[in-house]
C-alpha cells in the first residue's frame, strides 16, 4: 500500500514542469512572509478579516490593560509583546502605526468604538478580538469583567 503511495507522489512531482515548481517556491515564501496576494476574492477578505481582527484584539488588550490600574504593568506589557509578535505577520505598515498612535495614549472606551465605526468593523469582530483575548489572558479574572463591561457598552452604543 506505501509503495503505491510514493510512485504517485513520484509521479505527480515528475510531471510538475519547472515554471510551476518555480511559481510553487515563490508562493511559498510570499505566504511564510504574510505577504500573499491571491486574486480569489474570498482570501482577500480572509486575510483583511484576519488583519483586521488582529489589530482590533491588541487595542482590546491595550484598553483591558490600561482601565485595570490606569497602567500598563511589565508583566501585561510582556502579554501585548508575546501577542504581537505572533500576529504581526498579518499586519501591514500602516496597520503597525496605527497601533502605534493607540499605544502611545490611554485606549479608552471611546476611542475604540470611535475605530470600530470609522474602519467599519461590526460587533461580531469585536466578539471575535474578545474571544481572543479571553484566551491570552483566561488565569487572571480580574480583566474578565472589563471585557464584559467593554462589550455591553459597545451595544448600548
Amino acid at each position: 500500500m506505501g509503495g503505491e503511495d510514493r510512485v504517485q507522489r513520484f509521479f505527480a512531482y515528475a510531471s510538475k514542469d519547472e515554471g510551476v515548481k518555480a511559481k510553487e517556491r515563490h508562493t511559498k515564501i510570499l505566504k511564510s512572509r504574510g505577504k500573499l496576494e491571491s486574486t480569489n476574492p474570498n482570501d482577500v477578505w480572509e486575510h483583511n478579516y484576519q488583519r483586521n481582527m488582529t489589530k482590533l484584539a491588541v487595542f482590546v488588550l491595550l484598553y483591558v490593560f490600561s482601565t485595570y490600574d490606569n497602567e500598563i504593568s511589565d508583566k501585561e506589557l510582556s502579554r501585548i509583546k508575546r501577542f504581537y509578535k505572533k500576529e504581526k505577520k498579518v499586519l501591514t505598515k500602516e496597520d503597525q502605526k496605527d497601533i502605534y498612535q493607540y499605544a502611545i495614549k490611554k485606549v479608552s472606551f471611546e476611542k475604540l468604538s470611535s475605530y470600530m465605526i470609522e474602519n467599519e468593523l461590526q460587533e461580531k469582530i469585536l466578539n471575535e478580538a474578545i474571544q481572543l483575548v479571553k484566551k491570552l489572558i483566561h488565569k487572571e479574572t480580574k480583566y474578565l469583567s472589563i471585557l464584559s463591561d467593554l462589550l455591553e457598552k459597545y451595544r448600548a452604543v
